[in-house]
């Protein structure tokens, strides 16, 4: 697989400001259909949060909870940098999709931020984006 990361990579990613409450996080995972949200401060990458890490949290709180007013308050006061995965391994637009699948297999990622030369985010790359790169190889 000889093709560079820009040719298969989603552009303009779906993102949220780290000071957002989980709530906003999940009411924008489930309005865009993604399962990654790149984390921003600014135009500054800081981190990256999931589907899997909302709902490790959620079962967390049903755990210490009983009440769905208590759970929907901890859902709103919780901000997404309590949450995220700070310093992400990124990727260019010009590094292989072969570097980027060795990366997700070694380290057991499901997604790469994709960042251009001033470290800020412009795309993002998961194993759908490379069973599409495979199909089209």
């Amino acid at each position: 697989m000889k093709q560079d990361i820009a040719s298969v990579m989603v552009s303009n990613p779906t993102w949220i400001n780290s000071n957002a409450s989980l709530n906003k996080a999940i009411n924008l995972m489930n309005s865009t259909q993604v399962s990654h949200l790149l984390v921003r401060d600014g135009d500054r990458l800081v981190g990256v949060i999931s589907k899997n890490d909302l709902l490790e949290k959620f079962f967390s709180i049903v755990q210490m909870s009983s009440g769905k007013i208590y759970n929907d308050k901890i859902l709103e006061n919780t901000k997404v940098s309590e949450l995220i995965k700070r310093d992400p391994i990124t990727l260019t637009a010009k590094d292989s999709v072969k570097h980027a699948i060795d990366l997700m297999l070694k380290n057991k990622i499901h997604c790469i931020p994709i960042i251009n030369e001033e470290n800020e985010p412009i795309g993002i790359m998961t194993p759908t984006d490379v069973m599409k790169a495979w199909e089209a190889d």
